[in-house]
């Protein structure tokens, strides 16, 4: 029998790297001017972005102002679960890292600690600029809601997912 090749959206480059793209558009850096994306941060966010039934959850848990999601995003069979793959799947987010970086969108900092941020180069902001679709639009709002967590260091938004897994 012969069978059609299956393509799993979730693991999809492109896509992925636009839900990067677009994360290090809205997120990587704040009003002061200041680096706020490190690994870590990315790997939140991008949970945060697959799972959007989950962000009221992490804002109300932070003390932060909850967001209006679509009921498209709540009410579904993938809400319900507790798919943590991204937090703990390195490899995935440094392929899209080094993807981005190899078509030159992507640029690195170093923080005064040692940290390592990332942003997007001009042809990255470029880009993000372009990229328009339903789906890219819903992200976009997903990002602002999100942006009030910005600020807060890694150990206090996986120490706020740990809060919100343990209601599970």
């Amino acid at each position: 029998m012969l069978s059609l090749p299956y393509l799993q959206i979730d693991n999809e480059l492109d896509l992925n790297s636009s839900l990067l793209i677009l994360l290090l558009e809205k997120l990587a850096i704040n009003k002061n001017k200041n680096f706020k994306l490190d690994f870590s941060k990315l790997q939140f966010f991008l949970y945060l972005l697959k799972n959007p039934s989950k962000i009221n959850k992490v804002l109300e848990i932070s003390g932060r102002k909850l967001a209006i999601l679509e009921d498209r995003f709540i009410f579904t069979i993938e809400s319900e679960s507790v798919n943590v793959d991204i937090l703990y799947d390195k490899k995935r987010i440094r392929v899209l890292l080094r993807y981005l970086s190899i078509k030159g969108l992507l640029s690195v900092h170093n923080g005064s600690a040692g940290e390592i941020f990332f942003s997007l180069t001009e042809a990255g902001t470029d880009l993000s600029k372009k990229l328009k679709s339903n789906y890219l639009t819903s992200i976009r709002i997903h990002l602002d809601n999100l942006k009030a967590l910005q600020s807060l260091p890694s150990s206090k938004l996986f120490s706020i997912l740990n809060q919100m897994f343990k209601g599970y």
